[in-house]
């Protein structure tokens, strides 16, 4: 959990220029409840079990149940190839050795954006009503594998049950570019950081007396000369 919040505080202060963030970091023994689960916001609950899971190359991701590929699957795919080098092969078939299984599920007490996420030392199952759902489990089987990363394979990933949904069904980010504007490169970095802290609205604030962002090809000026400097400038 140390890591985990660690890990927040540098990412959110390092993200734009005047943004000063105060997180404690607290220094607290591994834990087999959800109060000390390296998660991100902390899951409603969560139990730690004493095996691990080898995470590699040889890992295969199953969609079931109608999960589709390029959903929540193809994003966990996607981003443990970027950050930790892992070829995580794709199947809707079966797989032999450890896997990684997307499933969708009937709604079963499931909130909306509620899931599921259940390991042990030969599959890792993340379970959801919808896409929304196994976005969410596949965020939070992120979050541990950064946690446990020591920048080798296998990673070794302690195995976790959790269930959890958000609190609030909107949990936005608003971001003012008439007064500054960031740019395409810093806008994508911060889309990935919402989901990776699971924030799902984003609020885009292009048009201000400072400053008109938004492109409108009927109104070129607009941009041509609304568009330029910063609040500051």
């Amino acid at each position: 959990m140390k890591n985990a919040i660690h890990r927040l505080q540098q990412n959110l202060s390092n993200m734009f220029i005047g943004i000063s963030i105060l997180i404690p970091v607290l220094s607290v023994p591994m834990a087999v409840a959800a109060q000390d689960c390296p998660i991100i916001p902390q899951p409603q609950h969560a139990v730690q079990a004493e095996t691990v899971f080898l995470l590699d190359n040889h890992t295969a991701i199953l969609l079931e149940n109608g999960a589709t590929p390029t959903g929540a699957a193809y994003y966990v795919q996607q981003v443990a190839l970027r950050q930790h080098g892992l070829s995580l092969a794709v199947s809707q078939g079966a797989a032999i050795g450890p896997v990684i299984r997307f499933r969708l599920v009937e709604t079963d007490g499931l909130a909306d954006q509620g899931y599921r996420l259940k390991m042990d030392a030969q599959s890792i199952v993340l379970e959801a009503a919808n896409e929304r759902g196994l976005f969410a489990a596949g965020i939070s089987l992120l979050q541990l594998m950064d946690e446990a990363a020591q920048g080798t394979t296998p990673i070794q990933l302690p195995c976790w049950t959790i269930e959890d949904a958000p609190r609030f069904s909107w949990r936005g980010v608003m971001l003012d570019e008439s007064r500054h504007f960031f740019g395409k490169a810093q806008v994508k970095q911060l889309l990935d950081w919402m989901a990776y802290y699971k924030l799902n609205v984003f609020h885009w604030h292009l048009t201000d007396v400072p400053g008109w962002r938004g492109e409108i090809k009927n109104y070129p000026k607009l941009t041509l000369v609304g568009g330029i400097g910063n609040h500051t400038d």
